[in-house]
């Protein structure tokens, strides 16, 4: 019964722009974040800080103030990208069995400590520069201590994860000439649709129908196929596309041919 939960919240959850490519491109920009806002918040803590042997440029006078303007922008760069990623790997949530094996316990125990610590350092960050404080312990401090985890916890995900994200790091090498997602099981993808886990096969062209004929007519269908990455319009008959034939029940065939009537 759960694992019948689990398939069915997994193929709600699925969509052609919740794969590995996005997943790869959206880490990248979070990690070029956080490591912008490590560097900038390290370089004012000790600026603070400073241990006797530190010393620090005087000049610009305004380094100190383009730092902390970097800082604050990249942390608030953060927070969609954050909620994007969050988004993007959802049925990596709900995936079947939910553990294989200690190292996979361990790997998500890792992701766990990773959302959790930045989920608390953005909005805590965020606060602060409203000089807003409802928590009992020391800001400073903590938020310090914080960066350290979260950092070391994005290097162990990156390190986790590397195949996959070098396997999808290339657009070129993600798609193929139609500009259809090529599933590749062997990277280790947790966002395969039960269907892709069962056949591990890649996508074919039978699975672009089936997702266009769910779409409701008019502006509304052309807006769901672009967040989901179809084409706004089916292609025109003889072209190797997607056919709808109005008036009847919904009919489709792949390059250009109807079924016998």
């Amino acid at each position: 019964m759960v694992r019948g939960l689990l398939l069915d919240a997994r193929s709600a959850m699925a969509s052609p722009n919740r794969n590995a490519r996005t997943a790869v491109v959206l880490g990248r920009l979070l990690g070029v974040a956080f490591l912008v806002c490590f560097a900038t918040g390290v370089y004012s803590y000790f600026l603070q800080q400073p241990l006797p042997w530190m010393r620090f440029p005087t000049r610009p006078a305004q380094l100190y103030q383009f730092t902390q303007g970097v800082h604050i922008t990249a942390g608030i760069a953060i927070i969609p990208l954050l909620l994007a990623k969050l988004n993007t790997v959802m049925p990596a949530l709900v995936q079947t069995p939910p553990l294989r094996g200690p190292l996979h316990l361990l790997e998500r125990l890792s992701i766990a400590v990773f959302v959790a610590s930045a989920i608390v350092q953005v909005t805590t960050g965020l606060l602060n520069t409203y000089q807003w404080y409802p928590w009992p312990f020391p800001f400073k401090q903590v938020h310090n201590a914080l960066a350290y985890v979260l950092i070391g916890s994005l290097v162990l995900h990156i390190g986790v994860k590397l195949p996959l994200i070098t396997r999808y790091w290339r657009k070129r090498d993600s798609y193929d000439e139609h500009g259809r997602f090529v599933v590749d099981p062997a990277a280790g993808s947790e966002l395969l649709s039960p269907i892709q886990e069962e056949r591990g096969a890649s996508t074919g062209p039978d699975a672009a129908p089936q997702a266009v004929a769910s779409y409701p007519r008019g502006i509304t269908g052309r807006v769901l196929r672009w967040v989901d990455g179809f084409p706004a319009e089916p292609a025109r008959p003889g072209r190797g596309g997607i056919k709808i034939r109005r008036g009847r029940p919904i009919e489709m065939c792949i390059n250009g041919g109807w079924p016998d009537d």
